[in-house]
């Protein structure tokens, strides 16, 4: 028996300028702080997850570790040289990060642990190579990008391209 799903996902194609204006505003600060080259009809992806269960076990409320928000929105641009990962909600914000495409890495989370796929609840991307530290020393941190219809296939295949095609060069 499959594991229960812990979001509802849609994915859809997009583009930079035309990704909903929460999120757009500080991809756009992000994209100017760092003096990324990003073009306004860059491909974008978004990913809209609504909460299945909706109710928080009394671990998640001792702990804190329960989303705060019943939707989301997670957002994937890819630009000539970097890939930005972004997330907003209501109660969490909105947050952005980049990496250059050369130091990404991208595979479904149940690929990553294949013996644990049968456990995996929302597949989607984990995408690797974003500046990290622990304990001062640097590191490569990740993000999960949830993947749903009608264009999370098409959406890992054009991030696993990307990065491709940018270690090639």
């Amino acid at each position: 028996m499959p594991p229960e799903k812990h979001y509802d996902r849609t994915t859809t194609q997009s583009s930079r300028s035309r990704l909903p204006e929460a999120i757009r505003a500080e991809v756009d600060r992000h994209i100017e702080a760092r003096l990324l080259t990003v073009d306004a009809d860059a491909p974008a992806w978004i990913t809209h997850s609504t909460k299945v269960k909706k109710r928080r076990g009394l671990l998640d409320r001792l702990t804190g570790s329960a989303d705060p928000d019943t939707e989301h929105l997670t957002i994937v641009v890819i630009g000539a040289r970097d890939l930005l990962w972004g997330t907003h909600g209501e109660h969490r914000g909105t947050n952005v990060m980049s990496t250059r495409l050369v130091e990404a890495d991208v595979g479904r989370q149940s690929e990553s642990m294949p013996s644990m796929a049968q456990f995996v609840q929302d597949d989607g991307a984990n995408i690797t190579g974003f500046a990290s530290s622990t304990d001062g020393q640097a590191s490569r941190g990740s993000v999960f990008f949830g993947l749903g219809p009608p264009e999370g296939d098409r959406a890992l295949q054009a991030m696993r391209e990307a990065v491709r095609e940018a270690k090639a060069a």
